[in-house]
């Protein structure tokens, strides 16, 4: 959380807008939430939150796994979003390229936006 707001204090401007998908959505609370506490909303002026799902992200047991294991589940946590994640109708060509663009993902960057 400390990255985040690092990069928010530093860049700001007069007018800013957070945007957050998937789990960005809930740092992204997290983050509104103290820079409410310090004071500093006023210069935030709108917030987008696409694909939300707000939950504690740390009462999610995954994410206190080991890397190696994440590694080794990728496939199994990739099919089960890919049927999540898609609609039905979605060409099997656009579900291929977004998955060949995901597996270039590293799961030790999962990690990073849980440190307090």
């Amino acid at each position: 959380m400390e990255d985040i707001l690092a990069v928010f204090y530093k860049y700001r401007t007069d007018k800013n807008v957070f945007i957050g998908h998937s789990y960005g959505t809930g740092l992204s609370i997290c983050a509104l939430s103290k820079i409410i506490d310090n004071g500093d909303i006023s210069s935030v002026v709108g917030v987008i939150l696409l694909g939300s799902s707000y939950s504690s992200l740390r009462t999610i047991p995954i994410w206190y796994l080991p890397n190696f294991i994440l590694d080794y589940i990728r496939p199994y946590m990739g099919k089960a979003f890919t049927n999540l994640g898609y609609h039905p109708s979605t060409p099997e060509t656009i579900k291929s390229v977004e998955s060949t663009a995901g597996e270039q993902n590293q799961t030790y960057a999962l990690f990073s936006p849980f440190d307090n």
